[in-house]
């Protein structure tokens, strides 16, 4: 039986290195000499591994031993050979990698989602971040227990994070959208709007009266907030909620824009380690 020391710092993109020593217990090299036969020395048949890919031909190589299992100055004569066990990533690919970055990116529905509307961005968000979690958990249980932190670890974490942050800019998109200021304040404000969004075509119409120049002015700006289908809608006492849809709009650009950075760094860098 042979034991071999691994390390899982870049699991599961690991490659592991075995090396065999096989000694002369009882002759030193002045007596007994091991020598590998030409060619193919050590052949692997039917190696057929689920989680690894092992090389038909082993690296052999012949060498005196430095660890000697005798005390003094006697060397023995010693034969290495060393198998690689790399392992297969088709697996962690289906069941981890793909599933976790789908997940992400479902989680930027809710960018084109309009800011108030709670329940569907709400959903969302909670469903996206409780599967995360547990995506992270099946990765954690079926990966080696060890003290350091491995290349999957820093991958669950990161997912965490996306998925986490765009449900903190819809608490901030959606805090905008609902914050409402005073009766004085948004008459100034409506007052404003009028003046540069509402009489641009109205004035050029002398025969309209105040009244319905007033309705077009509106309609005009609930549409601009894509909330033409609510009069009753108080666009008035909300003067954030373009901001709160100017968020959601850079959203949809600087989180496929990172998350895609963060892909191609991790791979670059776990990849040529």
């Amino acid at each position: 039986m042979f034991a071999c020391s691994m390390d899982f710092h870049l699991y599961p993109l690991d490659v592991q290195s075995c090396v065999i020593h096989l000694e002369s217990y009882g002759f030193t090299s002045d007596v007994v000499v091991y020598l590998w036969v030409k060619d193919k020395p050590v052949t692997i048949q039917n190696a057929i591994l689920p989680l690894y890919n092992i090389e038909n031909t082993p690296t052999t190589s012949v060498e005196l031993c430095d660890v000697n299992s005798f005390p003094g100055e006697n060397e023995f004569s010693c034969l290495q050979l060393t198998i690689i066990f790399q392992r297969a990533i088709g697996y962690y690919m289906l069941e981890i990698f793909v599933p976790d970055m789908l997940i992400v990116i479902m989680s930027w529905v809710s960018f084109w989602l309009h800011p108030l509307a709670v329940p569907g961005r709400i959903s969302l968000g909670a469903i996206t971040v409780l599967t995360m979690s547990s995506q992270g958990s099946t990765a954690r249980l079926n990966a080696p227990q060890v003290s350091y932190p491995k290349a999957i670890d820093v991958w669950t974490l990161f997912q965490a994070m996306f998925v986490f942050a765009a449900l903190i800019e819809f608490s901030i998109v959606n805090v905008l959208a609902r914050r409402k200021v005073s009766e004085e304040t948004a008459a100034e404000m409506a007052a404003k709007r009028k003046e540069i969004h509402v009489y641009d075509n109205v004035l050029a119409s002398k025969q309209m009266s105040e009244e319905e120049a007033d309705k077009i002015a509106k309609k005009k700006y609930r549409e601009s907030q894509g909330n033409d289908m609510d009069p009753n809608f108080d666009d008035n006492r909300r003067p954030y909620l373009p901001l709160a849809k100017k968020i959601d709009i850079i959203s949809r650009r600087a989180f496929p824009a990172i998350y895609a950075c963060y892909i191609f760094l991790f791979w670059v860098i776990v990849g040529n380690v």
